[in-house]
């Protein structure tokens, strides 16, 4: 039994030494990416009426794994924070994510992508000049087209436009959306 155990422990190695991924968008290969962002506006334009500035502050990485070239899975995080004067908001959320490079099946210096996340999210609020404060849930849904210019084997330039819903459960169910474009980083471990 021992040496079947240790035949097939050498046989998964010998495999895997054998199929490791040859390039960014290769079948095995991680990807590490997502976003960081922080702005705070005043002046006459953008302040409440008590003068207050408004502060927003967002991160959401993400990890892919390339189940085929081209194609990955993975998950995404999000998590938002707004305040303007007595009223703040927080948003946290978690959900798969989907991303298929368009002719990512072999080493190349552009890699031109669209992906789809959608996620659950928790969404609670709170004005303390008028001790009104609540939460809901909700379904987002985001859509990318973008591209990722190769600095090395292993970093990119991320660019993306995004096509960003959200839709409230309960009650009172609203819905909104956002289109917006972005750039960042993307790593890849192959």
């Amino acid at each position: 039994m021992k040496k079947l155990f240790f035949l097939f422990l050498m046989v998964l190695l010998i495999n895997s030494v054998y199929s490791q991924p040859e390039f960014a968008t290769d079948r095995g290969s991680l990807s590490l990416g997502g976003g960081i962002s922080f702005y705070s506006s005043g002046g006459e334009l953008y302040e409440n009426t008590d003068g207050d500035r408004n502060m927003s502050f967002n991160f959401n990485p993400d990890f892919l794994f390339f189940v085929a070239p081209s194609f990955a899975i993975g998950a995404e995080f999000q998590y938002s924070y707004y305040k303007s004067g007595e009223y703040s908001n927080n948003t946290v959320g978690v959900g798969p994510t989907f991303m298929y490079c368009i002719a990512g099946h072999r080493d190349q210096k552009v890699y031109p992508f669209i992906s789809e996340s959608i996620f659950v999210d928790f969404y609670s609020y709170k004005d303390t000049s008028t001790d009104y404060e609540g939460d809901s849930k909700g379904i987002n849904s985001s859509t990318s087209l973008g591209v990722m210019f190769m600095l090395s084997k292993a970093v990119a330039l991320n660019t993306r436009i995004t096509y960003f819903s959200r839709t409230t459960l309960g009650d009172n169910s609203l819905s909104g959306n956002e289109i917006y474009f972005g750039i960042g980083i993307r790593s890849f471990i192959f």
